[in-house]
């Protein structure tokens, strides 16, 4: 006796199935590629985030230093650790120290930056200890020099502003014996408006 598969809408189970796969097939694996990708892309940004911070991590003023601890609660905001660890860093970056303890105040800064960066580090697979991140930095003399002189250049600006003006008012106290004028400037003032 011959069995009789069963129709359902003209068709046999088996050509069901086939056309499922053919249809469920590639939708399922279109959204399990764009699974694999983002995840793939969030941990890519997290891992820039965290070589950033080591990379920067003795020059605080750096900006790619400052851009990295901006994009933590963008990039980690599902990581309670390492958001705890953020906020506490952020609390007392904000503080002010006084005269008497800014040593005590840049050595608890040191440690909450060093505890930051050691949960990004374990929310990422490494296992650097965070006793190595506050005593394995490298940063070389040439670049604190360099630091140091674009500092001072940068505090020479008001003076220079300052000699030039004068300079300035000299020339045109010197061009004029009667004293300064009410005249507008010409390089200030604009241009010219046409005569009618």
């Amino acid at each position: 006796m011959q069995s009789v598969d069963p129709l359902y809408l003209g068709l046999k189970l088996y050509e069901w199935l086939t056309l499922g796969g053919v249809i469920i097939g590639p939708i399922v694996a279109v959204a399990i590629t764009l699974i694999v990708e983002g995840r793939r892309q969030s941990n890519d940004r997290q891992a820039n985030i965290a070589r950033t911070l080591i990379g920067t991590r003795h020059v605080p003023a750096d900006p790619l230093y400052n851009g990295a601890i901006n994009l933590i609660p963008v990039e980690f905001n599902k990581n309670a650790r390492v958001m705890q660890a953020w906020r506490e860093y952020m609390r007392l970056v904000r503080q002010q120290p006084t005269e008497a303890n800014a040593a005590v105040h840049d050595e608890d800064v040191k440690a909450k930056q060093s505890t930051l960066i050691y949960e990004i580090l374990v929310t990422l697979g490494y296992t650097l200890s965070e006793s190595d991140l506050r005593t394995t930095a490298y940063l070389s003399q040439a670049s604190v020099n360099r630091e140091l002189i674009f500092l001072r250049a940068w505090d020479s600006w008001p003076r220079i502003a300052a000699a030039l003006e004068g300079q300035v008012i000299a020339a045109t106290e010197g061009l004029n014996p009667q004293g300064p004028t009410n005249t507008p400037d010409p390089f200030l003032s604009g241009p010219a408006s046409p005569s009618t």
